[in-house]
């Protein structure tokens, strides 16, 4: 059975060539610099030094990080994660505020593209299956939809956030949503990082392994959860009488509570 339903193009085997050379060559490089204890390797295996020559660099440093995160934000060509931890390793606590500020700028970005060039756009960078699969956050739940999105770790929410900008939703409504939505996936890489970088390797293999196993349950029950929040998404009748109903219970429970209390005590007689 074929890999590839339609034959490939000529170009699109120069490109898969041109990508596979790449890999080998940066791989080899990797491998080579790790085995000699090459320049990488000594640069990342002194994070004292490193920190140092950062902060000679001055306000060049924090800049080119932060560019670093708005890149990987907008075009993604390395996963996000690694970006937060290399922060985290890198300035300690400030890379928290780095990848946030690098962050916040690549989402603007990746909002503003995808509303002001439209649908031609965003068809061009999400296929037409992922589109199909997200439809349901054009619905009148989909802010709500949107925020458990971002906040899931696993979830393709890069990918989702050019989708988000097709929507109607206030393009600083959407900040919202995605900066809250990521904030503790942010903390935790760069705890990690941090602790990589001060040699708390104990603690960093226990947290990262719990993280870990946390993505990898999350990623293989992906289409059930995505499933899951596009039933809610399109049942908002159901949804909106729950909520209501849950509501007039809690109003009713407070209403009750407050007669009881005025109501004057008797004395027993003895």
């Amino acid at each position: 059975m074929p890999i590839f339903k339609q034959k490939l193009s000529k170009q699109t085997k120069i490109q898969i060539a041109a990508a596979v050379l790449v890999v080998i060559i940066v791989g080899g490089y990797v491998l080579w610099d790790v085995t000699k204890g090459g320049p990488i390797t000594q640069f990342f295996s002194n994070p004292e030094g490193m920190r140092t020559w950062i902060e000679k660099q001055g306000p060049l440093g924090p800049l080119a990080f932060i560019l670093l995160q708005f890149a990987q934000t907008v075009v993604a060509p390395i996963p996000g994660n690694v970006v937060g931890i290399l922060g985290g390793y890198l300035f300690g606590i400030w890379g928290m505020l780095w990848s946030l500020i690098g962050s916040a700028a690549g989402f603007l970005m990746v909002f503003w593209l995808s509303r002001k060039l439209g649908r031609p756009l965003v068809e061009k960078v999400v296929s037409k299956e992922m589109l199909k699969k997200f439809d349901f956050v054009f619905s009148k739940r989909g802010p709500f939809i949107l925020f458990l999105i971002f906040l899931i770790p696993g979830l393709p929410d890069d990918v989702v956030c050019y989708i988000a900008g097709l929507t109607e939703i206030p393009i600083s409504s959407l900040m919202v949503m995605v900066l809250v939505g990521r904030l503790p996936a942010l903390v935790a890489n760069n705890l990690i990082g941090s602790g990589l970088g001060e040699g708390n390797y104990i603690a960093v293999v226990v947290f990262s392994v719990i993280i870990a196993i946390l993505i990898a349950i999350i990623y293989l029950k992906q289409e059930k959860i995505i499933n899951l929040l596009g039933f809610a998404a399109k049942h908002e009748k159901v949804i909106d009488n729950l909520e209501h109903n849950i509501r007039d219970v809690m109003d009713d429970g407070v209403i009750n509570d407050s007669i009881d209390q005025k109501k004057p005590k008797t004395k027993r007689k003895s």
